[in-house]
C-alpha cells in the first residue's frame, strides 16, 4: 500500500480566505517552485501507477489568533523568496487587509486546511522485498 497527501491553502473564513487566496495567486506566485502546482493538485496530475482506493475526507484543524497567522504565512517559502528578492515583508501589507475582517487580533479562530489523499494499492508486478 502506498499513500501520498499534501494539505492546500488554508481557510478561515470567506472574507479572509479571499485575501489569503489573493495573497497566495499574485504576490507569492512567482516565487514558489514550479513542483508546488503538484501540492495545488492534490498530485492527480502526475501518474499514479497503482489501483487506486477512495480514502475518507481529511482536514487539518488548529485555533489561530491574528499574529499566529501571520507568523505562519512568514514561514513560507514564496515568501521568503520574496522578501529577498524585494526588499520588505509582504506579510505587512497583507495583515492591514485581513484586521478589519478580525474583530479581535488576540481571538483565536478556527484555521483549516484540506487533506489531499491519494492511497493505492499495488496488485501486479510489484516488488516484495
Amino acid at each position: 500500500m502506498i499513500a501520498v497527501w499534501a494539505y492546500t491553502l488554508l481557510r478561515i473564513s470567506p472574507e479572509i480566505d479571499s485575501i489569503i487566496q489573493h495573497f497566495y495567486r499574485e504576490t507569492t506566485d512567482p516565487f514558489w517552485p514550479p513542483e508546488r502546482r503538484l501540492v495545488d493538485a492534490g498530485y492527480r496530475s502526475i501518474e499514479f501507477p497503482f489501483e487506486e482506493l477512495s480514502p475518507p475526507k481529511f482536514m487539518l484543524r488548529t485555533r489561530w489568533n491574528l499574529d499566529q497567522l501571520f507568523g505562519y504565512l512568514r514561514t513560507w517559502s514564496a515568501t521568503k523568496k520574496f522578501i529577498a528578492a524585494k526588499g520588505f515583508d509582504p506579510v505587512d501589507n497583507l495583515a492591514t487587509e485581513i484586521r478589519p475582517f478580525w474583530s479581535e487580533p488576540e481571538s483565536p479562530r478556527e484555521t483549516t486546511w484540506p487533506l489531499h489523499l491519494r492511497v493505492g494499492v499495488c496488485r501486479t508486478a510489484c516488488r516484495q522485498d
